[in-house]
This record gives C-alpha cells, sequence and structure tokens, in this order.
C-alpha cells in the first residue's frame, strides 16, 4: 500500500483512473455506525464500531494481569524439581524463525 505524503509518492488509483477520495484503509463505504462526540472546545471526531469495539477490548485486556503468576510457580516448581524439560532444539529453531521473520 502506497501512502501518498505531501504528493511525494507514486499516487494509487482505485481502478477508474481517479485518485480515491481521502479515507483510512477500509474505506467509508465500510464503516457503519459512526458515534459522533465532541468536547467542550466544540470539536467533533467520530468513532466507527469497530474502533469502539477496539477500545472495549483495550479496556479488557488493560485489566488482565501483565504476569500469569500461577503458570510461572508451576514452572518454578517443576524447574526445582527437574522436572521441566526444555527442547533446546526447539528453543533455538523458534529463536532463529523469530529473529529472521
Amino acid at each position: 500500500m502506497v501512502n501518498d505524503i505531501n504528493g511525494l509518492t507514486p499516487t494509487v488509483t482505485n481502478g477508474t483512473g481517479k485518485k480515491p477520495s481521502r479515507v483510512d484503509s477500509v474505506g467509508a463505504e465500510n464503516q457503519p455506525a459512526l458515534e459522533t462526540t465532541s468536547d467542550a472546545t466544540g470539536d467533533n471526531f467520530a468513532l466507527s464500531s469497530q474502533a469502539q469495539l477496539l477500545s472495549k477490548l483495550e479496556a479488557q485486556i488493560s485489566r488482565l494481569p501483565e504476569v500469569d503468576q500461577d503458570r510461572v510457580d508451576a514452572i518454578r516448581d517443576a524447574l526445582n524439581r527437574g522436572q521441566f524439560d526444555i527442547d533446546s532444539f526447539s528453543l533455538a529453531q523458534d529463536i532463529i524463525n523469530f529473529e529472521f521473520k
């Protein structure tokens, strides 16, 4: 996808030979249910239903703990008992895949 920033990049057309209107990548026809809000200064903004859903999901995720303490404790106990096996080949492969993708 090419972003036209101050006219410095080539323009992508929508197949009609015309430049598409300046709308986000989803397109206006795919954005139902806009919620319009204004603040004390009179500025207005609109949130699509997708943005509203993302906002709710972010709020739910922010309430979750960053660390699953039960899992950490279980792994720590297994390590102390010598019952936690580490597949070093699989671990190395996962690191390589992460670094080069």
